[in-house]
């Protein structure tokens, strides 16, 4: 396991739960239909495309977490979960599951 991931699970900001198939197709596809979504309207309402596309981000990596069988805890009092998810993956990347389209055609793999 990644020595970032095992300082988050230390610190009690991550913590290890049941490989979850079920709930990480459930974020993966949400977060795809999050996605073209937010595709369709971006000219007509850029800020809610963006809002959609932000949502895609974080369901996507809640959904790698759970595949990797770690959760994010629950943050402290006033520190919104989406921060939490963001930090867990700000150092770190799960072990090369991950495959995130940029543009047509283009595929970045972490």
């Amino acid at each position: 396991m990644n020595a970032d991931i095992e300082d988050l699970l230390r610190a009690g900001q991550l913590e290890k739960v049941e490989i979850g198939l079920i709930e990480a197709e459930l974020d993966l596809r949400a977060a795809t239909q999050h996605l073209a979504s937010a595709r369709q309207i971006y000219l007509t309402d850029p800020l809610g495309s963006f809002q959609l596309a932000y949502d895609s981000a974080r369901k996507c990596l809640q959904g790698l977490l759970a595949l990797e069988g770690i959760r994010v805890r629950k943050p402290p009092r006033g520190q919104p979960l989406h921060v939490r998810v963001g930090q867990s993956f700000s150092d770190c990347r799960p072990r090369g599951l991950a495959t995130v389209e940029l543009d047509a055609g283009t595929q970045k793999h972490f």
